[in-house]
């Protein structure tokens, strides 16, 4: 029963052609777009979302389809590393560059 479940759930996934964009992708962005340096954590607590959805964030934000961006990244110590958002370019269609 939990096996057709997660087989339902997979297809109804599939078949809404999900595009990895989301209300947590805005967050994100809103938080980190004042150029500061910032740590997972922090976003994290600021956003609602999990440490590694916004690793993935992050990553997706330096693709081509969501505009090239730079997000620099340094290390801090104790395994911790802080992140840079830099918005590449400053066009009327921010938002569509976004992907949201």
């Amino acid at each position: 029963m939990i096996i057709q479940y997660i087989i339902d759930r997979i297809r109804s996934l599939k078949s809404n052609d999900f595009d990895g964009v989301t209300h947590q992708h805005e967050r994100i962005f809103n938080f980190i777009n004042d150029g500061k340096w910032t740590t997972l954590r922090e976003i994290a607590a600021a956003t609602g979302a999990p440490e590694a959805s916004i690793s993935a964030h992050l990553r997706d934000l330096r693709k081509a389809k969501y505009g090239s961006h730079i997000v620099d990244k340094r290390y801090v110590g104790n395994g911790v590393y802080q992140y840079r958002f830099i918005f590449n370019g400053t066009t009327d269609d921010t938002q569509e560059t976004l992907g949201f």
